[in-house]
């Protein structure tokens, strides 16, 4: 059975500037992110990782392919990588 891959790489996209926003928190010197702008995009990351991921699950339905279980990984980190991102903000603060 064939996979659906093709959004995989919004994924890793969300996932890359998760990752970027982390590098930003635990470097700042001064404040480059406040705290609402830090809900604002991990908020922002999970739901449209989440929004990405439940539209998988009705394109695999209706084409009769197999999921994905890269794009779910990805989604689980994206959401440890925000909660780690409100763990380090609040750490330095």
């Amino acid at each position: 059975m064939e996979e659906f891959v093709f959004l995989r790489p919004v994924f890793k996209c969300i996932l890359a500037a998760s990752i970027l926003v982390m590098l930003i928190v635990s470097t700042q010197k001064k404040e480059l992110i406040n705290e609402f702008s830090l809900w604002f995009i991990s908020i922002l990351c999970i739901g449209v990782s989440a929004i990405t991921l439940f539209m998988i699950g009705f394109i695999v339905d209706e084409y009769n392919l197999g999921g994905d279980p890269q794009s779910f990984c990805m989604f689980i980190a994206i959401g440890c990588i925000s909660g780690l991102n409100f763990i380090i903000y609040y750490r330095r603060q």
